[in-house]
């Protein structure tokens, strides 16, 4: 099963997406994680090329968003599973040239999750939203706290950070706004292939991955 995760900052793909990559065995593609590996990678000519536009302020072509896509699933074609896409496609070229890539190897996208939560509700939400500076791992002071106070679930640091901008409320709005006019055609775009099912991410986080089991199984 080759599954797409859409959704605005803040939705919950990151959280929803490591559950479901564990219980059908996919191997997630976050690509915000991978361009973030290119950027350490100064050898790579992709790497330099990546980060000369994004040190500019530019926006990365399709061109390239797509070769860092085909070169991540190129280099795990060996172990080839189930593929969870995070973050990709961003637009119609993206998914022309994702469906493109999977049906050179015999696969294809069998549905596309998006996690729906109103403006209202995203601003709450990201509001509460703390990471943990060791691993990475967010959670939410309202709806997914850490066990314990203090201390990461994951790793067990005890030293964490707030996004700057996950407390402005303008900031947000913003971000709300650019997802949906940058991601609407990617939505149409799988919605008239009758494979996208919208999953209203506003509940807590066992509710909404039901709904998530319940949309990918087909139920």
């Amino acid at each position: 099963m080759n599954v797409v995760l859409i959704g605005a900052p803040g939705t919950g793909k990151g959280t929803q997406g490591d559950l479901l990559k564990v219980d059908f065995n996919l191997l997630k593609i976050s690509l915000g994680d991978i361009l973030r590996e290119y950027r350490k990678d100064e050898q790579n000519p992709l790497s330099q090329q990546i980060n000369s536009l994004l040190d500019t302020g530019k926006l990365l072509p399709d061109e390239v968003i797509n070769k860092v896509a085909q070169d991540f699933v190129e280099k795990h074609t060996p172990h080839l599973r189930g593929l969870m896409f995070d973050g990709y496609p961003r637009s119609i070229g993206q998914a022309e040239f994702l469906d493109k890539m999977l049906l050179e190897k015999g696969e294809k996208i069998d549905k596309a999750i998006m996690l729906d939560v109103k403006l209202d509700d995203l601003i709450s939400r990201l509001q509460n939203r703390y990471t943990c500076k060791g691993c990475g791992a967010i959670y939410n002071s309202k709806t997914n706290a850490t066990s314990v106070e203090g201390v990461c679930d994951v790793c067990g640091g005890l030293d964490f950070s707030i996004r700057k901008d996950d407390g402005e409320i303008g900031v947000i709005q913003t971000r709300f706004e650019e997802f949906h006019a940058k991601t609407m055609p990617v939505i149409g775009y799988y919605e008239n292939q009758g494979k996208l099912e919208k999953i209203d991410a506003k509940g807590d986080i066992e509710k909404v991955y039901s709904d998530i089991i319940k949309a990918v199984k087909g139920v």
